[in-house]
């Protein structure tokens, strides 16, 4: 019976991964609105926020934590909300919106050493292009082949985003 058992689920991975291989993963995102900067220089969104200082610092700060304690940090996730997963969130803890600029109430992040990627829904597909700069690769959710960003994180990790 347990060697039935396990053929059975190994039946079940291989059937898995197969799946998994035929699935094309989209780490591209949206087509962005006046991006590369240097092609709209003079038509930029009023309300586009230059993250660059703060990537540039997070990303900094992942350098250094490997260098001090030990494992390199691959990548850096940040929800929308606080440490009490608290429906409405203070204004010290919107920490997504003061690393990207992005103020819907929904959307996370993740910060790779070479990447910065924000997964938002339909609602706010609009104002996040708006708002990002081009430093962002935006996954506008419901839309082509992006899956929700709950799913991917560790694929993206994985695959070296």
């Amino acid at each position: 019976m347990i060697n039935k058992i396990r053929k059975h689920s190994t039946e079940l991975t291989r059937a898995g991964d197969a799946n998994k291989l035929s699935e094309q993963l989209n780490y591209n995102g949206a087509r962005r609105s006046y991006c590369p900067t240097n092609a709209y220089i003079e038509n930029q969104p009023v309300n586009r926020y230059d993250s660059s200082l703060q990537l540039r610092q997070l990303r900094s700060e992942m350098v250094r934590v490997a260098a001090v304690q030990g494992p390199a940090l691959d990548g850096y996730i940040v929800t929308s909300d606080d440490e009490h997963q608290s429906e409405t969130v203070d204004p010290h803890d919107m920490r997504r919106e003061f690393l990207t600029g992005f103020t819907g109430s929904t959307g996370e992040v993740i910060v790779t050493i070479d990447k910065a990627v924000l997964w938002t829904d339909g609602r706010y597909h609009i104002q996040a292009d708006h708002q990002l700069d081009c430093n962002w690769i935006l996954m506008k959710e419901g839309q082509y082949d992006i899956k929700l960003q709950n799913s991917r994180w560790w694929n993206m990790i994985d695959d070296g985003i």
